[in-house]
């Protein structure tokens, strides 16, 4: 092997390993609420992540192949929960050793308890509860790349109230505003 390969492998893997947990992410909120944690599955997506680094081409097949392995991986680990990839070692190193990845697991952590209850109060006001389940959990992803990203918009709002708006998005739950703003509004209405 070139040596131009081998210094090119670290910075490919620095470079679009986070860009590839996140598509894997999405993935990941499909199998969350079925009686396997968060870390576990994370592990098993990262593998995905893994197995697209070592057959990247370009940036685009890179993204369809975390897709494609992501589900491929997942959907094994589901149905055998003893289903372990060839890439599980070097997986659960990256989760222990990078920054990013303890900080989701943290933020996770910290919104498991806002999500089975608002799974509950979505399911109590007459919403489905798979579709409710699917919607929390994809808003539970949403925030956790939200508040692992760099972005400075985090500071100014909490990560529930991110969350709660996010899975008002996915579920199509629409902001109405109060009869007293409507009627304020209709108040300045031109005639």
């Amino acid at each position: 092997m070139s040596t131009d390969k081998i210094k090119e492998k670290p910075d490919k893997e620095a470079q679009f390993f986070m860009p590839g947990v996140k598509i894997m992410l999405h993935e990941l909120s499909r199998c969350m609420g079925k009686d396997t944690g968060f870390e576990e599955l994370l592990a098993i997506g990262i593998c995905a992540v893994v197995r697209a680094l070592e057959e990247y081409k370009s940036y685009d097949s890179f993204k369809e192949q975390v897709q494609k392995y992501s589900k491929l991986y997942l959907f094994r680990f589901m149905r055998n929960k003893n289903y372990s990839p060839d890439e599980i070692s070097k997986a659960r190193n990256m989760r222990v050793n990078n920054t990013r990845i303890s900080k989701m697991i943290k933020v996770e952590k910290s919104l498991q308890e806002f999500a089975i209850k608002t799974i509950e109060m979505l399911v109590r006001n007459k919403h489905k509860p798979f579709r409710t389940q699917r919607a929390v959990y994809a808003g539970l992803v949403d925030t956790v790349i939200f508040y692992t990203g760099d972005t400075c918009c985090k500071f100014l709002t909490t990560p529930e109230a991110y969350m709660n708006s996010k899975v008002k998005d996915h579920i199509g739950i629409v902001n109405r505003p109060s009869k007293e703003v409507m009627a304020l509004l209709m108040s300045f209405k031109i005639k």
